[in-house]
């Protein structure tokens, strides 16, 4: 009897390795083993499902997708499962402000450009 049911991996550093700009055919190769043994995969990243690429979803075809530095779950189809907050989230309006004040002092970007 199996007794791991899901391993959870993070992106950066983790899957794709920067020194080859790549997701090593090793890392691929482990992942379809685990998801042979019936252990469920899960990708976790501090980004947005859709800031992640499709050579990372092709490749590895996670179970699930934790994102959003843990703000939203989403299934290996992109159907979003748990999106606890807003886009606003739970903070005080007063308190958003004086961060973005803070941000923009320090000459900090935030958000997506898209670019």
């Amino acid at each position: 009897m199996n007794r791991i049911k899901a391993a959870i991996f993070d992106v950066d550093g983790t899957l794709f390795d920067y020194k080859e700009r790549q997701i090593p055919e090793s890392t691929v190769t482990a992942v379809r083993k685990l998801k042979e043994r019936g252990i469920r995969v899960i990708v976790a990243s501090a980004r947005a499902y859709p800031e992640l690429s499709r050579d990372l979803l092709e490749k590895i075809d996670a179970d699930y997708y934790v994102g959003s530095g843990g703000h939203s779950i989403q299934d290996r189809f992109g159907n979003l499962l748990r999106q606890p907050h807003s886009s606003q989230g739970d903070m005080p309006q007063e308190q958003r402000s004086k961060i973005l004040r803070q941000m923009i002092f320090n000459r900090l970007r935030c958000g997506h450009t898209g670019k």
